[in-house]
């Protein structure tokens, strides 16, 4: 006897708890107007992110593919928790469902209207409604806010907000990361990927953007890992400009696919390797370092470096922060700050050359001239410098 899609779905649920989003077939996307698509954001009108992601199904192998588009515009959480019942009933054949919502309450979030905790719990129940049914599920994290949006601009809700929901996943709940792949863009992003009108209230991509996204949830289905460990928070003891013995160091990581590698998570001061105290899952670890006074020498770079279990393995190297050092002269070009300029300073600038404040090589250390640009003049600098050590 031929068991049918949704039987065996179900079957295999009821073996394995939840069935992974490599087995999806029929896909139901929901969310609000980021995932609905509807013109003038998407200038294809091809049908927002859910038919490109069709799309990108079917060329992978899976012909038979099919996406349901369940976005609506304005939708929050809440709202979307109380629609989900219908979609789930009228949609028995499906086997996966995206959600991907949360955009349009960071407004009141941001107002006070709503609390964060409330917001997320929401999104959670959501999440809970889907396996209940035996489905699989992936979480979708929101996308940046553009500088023109009419609040948190800034994305600092909206980041807090992306840190809730990853916290929500674990194995059988694995998270997509649109945020983390958009922000990772850097200064270009906004440009490229978003609906160029200066009205739009939360920011909407445009046909790149909404492309983008398909890609990104098209390799979360297949099982391909392209991202490392996404930063989650950082936090340092202390005054806020300078880095000082003592100083407490915090930071947390997220992973969406595999499992972070402790053993290759660390902290890095001014490049070099510390001690670092890693503790967590394989989905989330916090690292944690006290800052000795042999860390210090003429500035205070703060980096985490990770890497996932992934084959071959995604590496991070993010900077965190960058502090003085109390009394300690840098010399223009020491781009690793340890008083000395010298070839390991030069490829450290080779490194951010040609990236602007705001991008993710950028480092100011290297923006010798702080005009928000590492480029030419610096690396004049660099040289002018090179062989010399702080006195």
């Amino acid at each position: 006897m031929r068991l049918t899609a949704r039987f065996a779905t179900l079957t295999m649920a009821g073996i394995m708890g939840v069935v992974s989003p490599a087995a999806a077939q029929e896909v139901i996307a929901f969310g609000d107007s980021i995932t609905r698509g509807d013109e003038p954001f998407d200038e294809e009108n091809l049908g927002g992110y859910p038919a490109r992601l069709q799309s990108l199904l079917r060329e992978a192998g899976r012909t038979e593919a099919v996406v349901h588009n369940y976005g609506r515009g304005g939708e929050r959480v809440s709202q979307g928790l109380t629609r989900l019942d219908s979609v789930l009933e009228a949609e028995t054949s499906a086997d996966t469902v995206i959600l991907m919502e949360g955009t349009n309450d960071i407004n009141r979030i941001a107002g006070g209207e709503y609390s964060m905790e409330s917001v997320v719990n929401d999104f959670d129940q959501m999440g809970r409604k889907v396996m209940s049914r035996g489905l699989s599920l992936i979480n979708a994290t929101i996308i940046p806010r553009p500088p023109w949006a009419d609040s948190d601009s800034s994305n600092r809700v909206t980041f807090n907000y992306v840190v809730g929901v990853r916290d929500i996943g674990t194995s059988s709940r694995p998270t997509a990361e649109p945020y983390a792949v958009f922000t990772d863009i850097g200064a270009p992003l906004f440009n490229q990927y978003y609906y160029q009108n200066r009205n739009d209230p939360v920011g909407h991509p445009n046909s790149a953007g909404f492309q983008l996204l398909a890609e990104i949830l098209s390799d979360k289905i297949l099982g391909i890992d392209k991202l490392a460990p996404v930063d989650s928070g950082f936090n340092k003891s202390g005054s806020g400009s300078r880095l000082n013995a003592n100083d407490l160091l915090w930071a947390k990581l997220h992973e969406s696919t595999s499992s972070v590698r402790k053993s290759a998570t660390y902290f890095t001061i001014n490049g070099r390797k510390v001690p670092t105290n890693v503790s967590g899952s394989g989905k989330r670890v916090t690292l944690s370092y006290r800052v000795k006074k042999s860390d210090i020498q003429c500035a205070g770079r703060i980096a985490v470096r990770s890497e996932d279990t992934a084959a071959p393995a995604n590496v991070t190297n993010r900077i965190m922060g960058e502090y003085d050092v109390g009394g300690a002269k840098v010399l223009k070009g020491d781009v690793d700050g340890d008083c000395r300029v010298n070839g390991f300073d030069l490829s450290l600038l080779g490194l951010s050359f040609g990236s602007r404040r705001g991008d993710s090589r950028y480092s100011s250390l290297a923006d010798t001239n702080n005009d928000g640009a590492v480029d030419g003049d610096d690396l004049a600098k660099l040289a002018s410098n090179f062989g010399r050590s702080s006195s």
